[in-house]
């Protein structure tokens, strides 16, 4: 086997580390600190496996992430403009840097992970990142980032767990929506 893959491997069993650790973070501005990190840590697996279009769009969402996680701090959302803005220079970036079909896969991940993370809603937020990686999961696939599926895979079952604990669990019944589910079950 190939040096460089091996480490790539080696490099994403840190992100399954890092998955596990960050996605049960209540805030979302420690969630939006840890995808910085996985993602430049993704940057480089895809370097590595010589996935260029891969390592500039995760680029493109670790600055994606970064600019989030800054208005996080100041307990604000990002424009509309800056969403769009984001959104055009990814799809740009395919444009600019195809390589093959598959690219279309990452770049559908990032763009669901973009719209989903720019929301000030939890629940949308998981459930836009279980989508985003279930997409992940099938380019790393034929980016042989095996170790990175893994890692995908974990960040997925950990998020609907944070989504489970977080939003469904505590979602309160009202009288109409229990009314509801009542007359549904008959």
């Amino acid at each position: 086997m190939d040096k460089l893959f091996i480490i790539a491997q080696c490099v994403s069993l840190v992100c399954v580390i890092l998955a596990i650790i960050g996605i049960q973070f209540k805030s979302k501005t420690k969630i939006l600190l840890i995808f910085v990190i996985i993602d430049l840590l993704y940057i480089a697996v895809y370097i590595l496996l010589k996935k260029n279009t891969g390592a500039i769009l995760v680029g493109m969402a670790m600055i994606k992430s970064l600019i989030f996680y800054f208005y996080s701090l100041k307990n604000k959302k990002p424009s509309v403009f800056v969403l769009i803005l984001l959104q055009v220079t990814n799809i740009s970036v395919v444009i600019l840097f195809w390589t093959w079909w598959v690219d279309l896969l990452l770049l559908a991940a990032i763009l669901i992970a973009t719209h989903t993370t720019w929301q000030n809603n939890m629940t949308v937020l998981r459930s836009g990142q279980i989508s985003s990686k279930m997409l992940a999961i099938s380019y790393n696939a034929f980016a042989e980032a095996y170790v990175a599926i893994a890692a995908d895979l974990i960040i997925a079952i950990f998020t609907f767990i944070s989504l489970y604990r977080y939003d469904i669990k505590k979602q309160k019944c009202t009288e109409d929506s229990c009314k509801k589910i009542t007359m549904i079950l008959k």
